[in-house]
């Protein structure tokens, strides 16, 4: 695995915000896709929060098993990842990530915030992580570069930073 390209994609989770996570509700095989706001914690996990008895966190509690997508157009970036999702049930660490997932929305303020979940109370929002089990990141701005890891390389990249 390329160390440079495994740095690059720790980067790109870390700039962006935006993903779209596809799951199933068991026993229905239908997939569902649905855009979420994310905060990556620089290992091998994300997070974003959503309702309570919404369809992601109730996904998540059937069916661990997710992918997202995370997209730069402009820059020509993109990161498939599956994973693992579990409800952070622990208020003290809940409170944190929801305030971490604030602050990342609040960093560019040039950049619309269509997010119901800003006006509900935090007692009605699940925190969801997703640890990274697979990842395939690609950068084509001027040549193709894909690399394919793990969660545990991201977090190897960044202790190795």
């Amino acid at each position: 695995i390329e160390p440079a390209l495994i740095s690059e994609a720790k980067e790109f989770l870390e700039k962006n915000r935006t993903a779209v996570m596809a799951f199933c509700f068991p026993p229905d095989p239908t997939p569902h896709a649905s855009t979420i706001y994310y905060v990556y914690n620089n290992s091998q996990s994300l997070f974003f929060a959503t309702t309570k008895n919404g369809g992601k966190a109730t996904a998540v509690m059937l069916n661990s098993k997710v992918a997202l997508v995370i997209t730069h157009e402009e820059e020509k970036q993109t990161m498939q990842i599956e994973g693992y999702g579990q409800i952070i049930s622990e208020p003290l660490r809940r409170t944190e990530i929801l305030e971490s997932i604030y602050q990342k929305l609040k960093q560019d303020l040039s950049k619309p915030i269509i997010w119901p979940l800003l006006k509900l109370h935090p007692e009605d929002v699940e925190i969801v992580e997703i640890k990274i089990d697979w990842f395939k990141y690609s950068h084509f701005k001027d040549e193709a570069n894909i690399v394919e890891g793990s969660g545990i390389d991201l977090q190897l990249a960044e202790n190795n930073a």
